[in-house]
């Protein structure tokens, strides 16, 4: 999701990080299990335990399915001198 594992997760998947809240959890999603792995690996300093517990918690995000995940590599450009 990003190479910074302790911000976007947290301001996206938290309930806590609600939009009215100042996160950005538009949809709202909200499971105490993503909530407690979320803060507890910000709180490790061992990397091994950390990526753990953020594997736990994509597991369970992507189980829940709050949205639908979509992915693209390829990137499409198209040039023209006319333009």
């Amino acid at each position: 999701m990003t190479n910074d594992p302790d911000t976007l997760p947290f301001l996206a998947l938290c309930t806590a990080a609600w939009p009215d809240q100042g996160g950005f959890n538009s949809g709202h999603y909200s499971n105490p299990e993503v909530d407690a792995l979320l803060e507890a690996a910000q709180t490790l300093n061992d990397q091994a335990e950390r990526a753990d517990l953020y594997r736990q918690m994509q597991r369970i995000v992507q189980a829940d399915a709050p949205w639908v995940f979509v992915a693209n590599w390829k990137q499409n450009a198209v040039t023209s001198d006319k333009v």
